[in-house]
């Protein structure tokens, strides 16, 4: 994830922001090919949007969405003869940005994870400010966080 900011950055027109939706798409596929044996195997929902962010949000929302998949992909389950799904979202409405993250969890109850997964997302959570959200259904759990959009600020220098 930070090779790819540090790519975006380097190659960018947009004073310094990096598309955000780029950078989770590859690591939706990214995380797909390594973590699915068979792709065809999993129903895969994507809405995301281009959404373009200085990198003091690009990294820490990555870092997030990177965990955040890895954890769905770890924990999806078909229920009741359906495929796994995974649903990933991200959008920008006004000054806001939105991620979210679903997959189906199945009736039988998963491996019980280190909780690591879940530390991690919450200090990204915090370093942009979101709101987090986590919802579960019995059948499908989802992660939802919204922040707001920074503006770029020019750092004073003290010499």
């Amino acid at each position: 994830s930070l090779a790819d900011v540090h790519k975006d950055l380097y190659t960018s027109q947009n004073e310094g922001r990096v598309n955000v939706g780029a950078l989770i798409n590859r690591t939706v596929q990214g995380s797909i090919e390594l973590g699915v044996s068979d792709t065809n195997k999993i129903q895969l929902s994507k809405q995301i949007e281009d959404v373009w962010l200085y990198p003091d949000q690009v990294v820490p929302l990555s870092l997030l969405a990177s965990e955040a998949i890895t954890n769905a992909l770890k924990y999806m389950a078909s229920s009741e003869d359906q495929q796994p799904k995974l649903q990933i979202l991200l959008r920008q409405i006004d000054n806001n940005c939105m991620f979210q993250v679903s997959n189906s969890i199945g009736s039988e109850p998963s491996e019980s994870g280190t909780g690591i997964g879940s530390k991690l997302i919450r200090a990204f959570s915090i370093k942009l400010g979101a709101e987090t959200e986590t919802l579960n259904d019995g059948d499908v759990y989802t992660l939802k966080i919204s922040f707001p959009v920074a503006e770029f600020e020019v750092e004073s220098l003290d010499y």
